[in-house]
């Protein structure tokens, strides 16, 4: 059974005797570029805007109408625990931007890989006025983007039960630690360990040149583009040397001299990093444990 306010509640048991229900289907992206403020696309299938709270409360939000028509994500009610995967059809128009690029190459690039999905539909006594209540019908993560077109992509969505498919148990005893750098045990502040530089002379789309690069610092960290042609795009650091960064997989475009970016530290999960990082009070490793031997 879904949650709705009681003015809701009151709403749909008058329309059940007679009377035209007046709705918006409302979608919400919520991007997986930063931790602390992701980036939040909305879209409506609605001939206008829509501002409504949301169901969970909070300040008004506005779900943009015209320029991206969302589709798929449909109520479905079972038993058990099968993760819903569903096919989600976004047409879009060619001013739809998201972190300045267009929208469907944004879908190439990734930038929409893995963002927080979530399909309201929002009811009103009639259009122009606000609100009445709004119900959640769907929610889950982007997964594979299955075509992309001139004007249109296809995506498939899974629901939150996803999460409840990963093959281990909750802890385990490894020499690595157990936390992710800047997660809640982790207790690091990603914020603290940014550091902003820019691309300097001779960078390529894969080895970024930049004089504040420190060797072996990086390893294993993330980069992302804040200007330039590569702006928005996110990347894995392979490894650091003094005056280089080498990304796992290339940037689309080479970076121009002067591209600002901002980079955060990696760590191997090991005792010796978190000691780098004067965190070793939060370390959930286990470097005693003897290693595997076999027996003859």
């Amino acid at each position: 059974m879904k949650p709705a306010s009681g003015p809701l509640i009151a709403y749909l048991n008058a329309r059940r005797k007679g009377g035209q229900l007046v709705y918006a289907d409302c979608y919400e992206f919520v991007l997986a570029d930063d931790p602390d403020t992701p980036t939040i696309l909305r879209y409506t299938t609605a001939q206008r805007s829509v501002t409504a709270v949301p169901p969970e409360g909070g300040d008004p939000v506005t779900y943009e109408a015209g320029h991206v028509l969302v589709s798929g994500l449909k109520y479905r009610l079972a038993i058990g625990t099968d993760v819903d995967e569903q096919d989600c059809q976004l047409v879009c128009k060619s001013d739809a931007q998201v972190m300045g690029f267009p929208f469907l190459k944004a879908v190439e690039l990734g930038l929409l890989d893995k963002a927080v999905v979530k399909r309201t539909r929002y009811f009103f006594e009639r259009w122009g006025q606000p609100t009445v209540g709004g119900i959640v019908f769907f929610r889950g993560f982007l997964s594979t983007v299955m075509d992309i077109g001139s004007i249109s992509c296809t995506a498939k969505v899974k629901s939150g039960l996803v999460l409840l498919n990963t093959p281990m148990p909750h802890n385990m005893f490894q020499p690595q630690c157990l936390n992710t750098l800047f997660d809640a045990r982790c207790r690091l502040d990603r914020g603290d360990w940014a550091v902003q530089g820019d691309a300097d002379v001779g960078s390529t789309s894969r080895v970024i040149v930049w004089a504040g690069s420190t060797a072996d610092e990086y390893n294993q960290g993330t980069i992302r583009f804040e200007a330039g042609p590569n702006i928005g795009a996110v990347r894995t650091v392979r490894q650091s040397t003094s005056g280089a960064i080498l990304v796992t997989f290339p940037f689309d475009y080479a970076p121009e001299s002067g591209d600002d970016f901002v980079i955060f530290p990696g760590c191997d999960k090991s005792k010796g990093r978190c000691n780098a990082f004067s965190n070793i009070a939060n370390f959930r490793g286990y470097p005693y444990v003897p290693p595997p031997e076999t027996a003859t």
